[in-house]
C-alpha cells in the first residue's frame, strides 16, 4: 500500500469580504484536517473541499496560510498561501447642493487597495468622462444620484457601489425685466432693469436690442431714450446657460394742443380767447401767463400781428406745445360785418374827392366816428347821436390826402368799419 499524500492546492488570492472555496486532494488517508495560520474558519475542516472564511486578522495581515493534513499509514500535510486583497472603500462625500442648470466636478476618495483603480460612474450619459476619478457632469436641471463602482487594477478587488446625491438648490435661470418708469413720454429717458435671477447667480453678456430701431445696449441696466412704443429683447448668460426675455415699454400720450392753428385772422376790434385745453395740466405762454386760457386784443387802430406759443405739461409729465400767429386786420372786420353794413349803413359816394354821406337805419345811440389811415393812425374823429328811425350825416374829409382809409363806427352796441377811398 502506497503512503499517504496531501495536496492543499495552488497559492491563490481573494479580496476582502470574500470566502474561499478550497479544493484539496489526498490519497490513502483515513482522515483529514484543515488548519490556518490566522483566525478564519472552515465550513468543515475534515473534508477535502471546505469553504474558508477569513478572519479579521487574516484581512489585516493581508494573507493566511492554509494547511491540509492527511492521516493514514503516515501523516502528510501541504500548505497553500491565500492572499487577501483589501476591498477599495469609496467615499464620494456628502450630498451636493448646486444652483439650477450648472455642471460640477464629482470627487472620489478611495481608501485601501493598490492605488491603481478602474472607475465606472453612472449614469454615464450625464458625465463628460465617466471613467475618470473626478469626472465633470453635463448641466444638471433636476435632482440626480450618481454612483461609482471601483475595481483595483492590480488585485481585481471591487468596491461596493457607492452613491452621492446632487440636489438642485435654486430656481432655473430667468429674468423679470422691468423699466422705470414703466411707461414714458416720447423723448424721455427710462432705465431698463434685467432683474436676472436663478441659475448660477453670476450673470454676464447682457445685450438689449430695441425693436423697432435696432439699437443695442451691452449693459445690465441701460438708460435709453424712448421715442415710440418699443420692445426691448434681452439676452444674457450665467456661464452655463443662456436666457432670453423681452420687455415692452409703452408711451404715454402727449397733450394735444390746439390754440387756433398756425395763423388766425380776426377783426381789429375783437377780443379773442386762446385756449390750450388739457385741463389739469401746467401751462407756460410766451406772454408769461400760466393759465389755460389767455385773452388777446389789439389796439383797434391798425393792422396788428401777435405770435403766441404755449408749452403744456400734462399730469403724467408729458409735454406738448403750439404756436399761433394772431392777425388783427380791418379786412376781417369788413368780411364779418358785410350783412350788418347791408342792413344798417350806406356810405356814398365811395370813392369820392373827400365828401362822404353816411346814412343809417335800425341802430341808435352815441357813436364815435373816426378815420384811420393805412398806418393805423387816427386822422379824424367826431361824436354823433344816431336815431334808429333814420340818420344822415355829411363827412368832409377833403383835407386828407388821397388814398385808402378806414371809416370806423364805435357804439355801445356795435363796432363797424368800412374802407373808403379819397381820390
Amino acid at each position: 500500500m502506497s503512503g499517504t499524500t496531501a495536496l492543499a492546492g495552488e497559492d491563490d488570492a481573494i479580496c476582502e469580504g470574500m470566502q474561499y472555496q478550497l479544493y484539496g486532494n489526498a490519497l490513502f488517508y483515513t482522515s483529514l484536517e484543515w488548519t490556518g495560520s490566522g483566525d478564519g474558519t472552515f465550513s468543515d475542516p475534515g473534508i477535502l473541499d471546505p469553504v474558508y472564511t477569513p478572519g479579521q486578522n487574516d484581512i489585516s495581515n493581508g494573507s493566511v496560510t492554509l494547511t491540509m493534513t492527511a492521516y493514514g499509514s503516515s501523516v502528510h500535510y501541504d500548505d497553500m498561501y491565500l492572499s487577501i486583497g483589501p476591498k477599495p472603500i469609496v467615499d464620494l462625500g456628502p450630498a451636493r447642493y448646486i444652483p439650477h442648470g450648472i455642471w460640477i466636478n464629482l470627487t472620489s476618495d478611495i481608501i485601501g487597495g493598490s492605488g491603481d483603480f478602474l472607475y465606472i460612474w453612472e449614469p454615464s450619459a450625464m458625465l463628460v468622462n465617466p471613467t475618470f476619478p473626478n469626472p465633470q457632469t453635463h448641466n444638471i436641471y433636476e435632482n440626480i444620484t450618481f454612483t461609482l463602482f471601483v475595481t483595483d487594477a492590480e488585485t481585481g478587488c471591487e468596491s461596493e457601489v457607492t452613491s452621492v446625491e446632487v440636489i438642485i438648490d435654486g430656481d432655473p435661470l430667468g429674468a423679470l425685466p422691468y423699466s422705470e418708469p414703466a411707461v414714458s413720454c416720447a423723448g424721455n429717458v427710462v432705465q431698463l432693469f434685467a432683474n436676472a435671477m436663478g441659475g448660477d447667480g453670476t450673470y454676464t453678456g447682457f445685450l438689449w436690442t430695441a425693436d423697432p430701431g435696432g439699437q443695442s445696449y451691452a449693459f445690465e441696466n441701460p438708460i435709453v431714450t424712448i421715442t415710440e412704443p418699443t420692445t426691448f429683447n434681452l439676452q444674457f448668460t450665467d456661464g452655463y446657460n443662456a436666457f432670453n426675455a423681452s420687455l415692452f415699454v409703452d408711451l404715454l400720450p402727449d397733450p394735444v394742443v390746439d390754440i387756433g392753428g398756425d395763423i388766425q385772422v380776426h377783426c381789429i376790434y375783437e377780443q379773442i380767447t386762446l385756449d390750450a385745453g388739457n385741463l389739469g395740466s401746467d401751462f407756460m405762454w410766451s406772454s408769461g401767463d400760466t393759465t389755460r386760457q389767455i385773452q388777446v386784443v389789439s389796439t383797434g387802430l391798425a393792422y396788428d400781428e401777435q405770435e403766441f406759443t404755449v408749452d403744456v405739461v400734462s399730469e403724467n409729465g408729458c409735454t406738448g406745445s403750439a404756436t399761433t400767429l394772431v392777425i388783427f386786420d380791418f379786412d376781417a372786420c369788413l368780411g364779418i360785418d358785410e350783412s350788418f353794413r347791408n342792413s344798417h349803413f350806406h356810405i356814398y359816394p365811395n370813392p369820392s374827392s373827400g365828401l362822404f354821406t353816411v346814412e343809417s337805419i335800425g341802430v341808435e345811440g352815441e357813436t364815435q366816428i373816426s378815420v384811420i389811415n393805412i398806418n393805423g393812425i387816427e386822422v379824424y374823429n367826431e361824436s354823433v347821436h344816431i336815431t334808429n328811425t333814420g340818420f344822415k350825416h355829411e363827412l368832409n374829409l377833403s383835407s386828407l390826402g388821397k388814398g385808402m382809409y378806414y371809416l370806423r363806427f364805435i357804439n355801445a352796441d356795435f363796432q363797424y368799419a368800412e374802407k373808403i377811398l379819397i381820390k
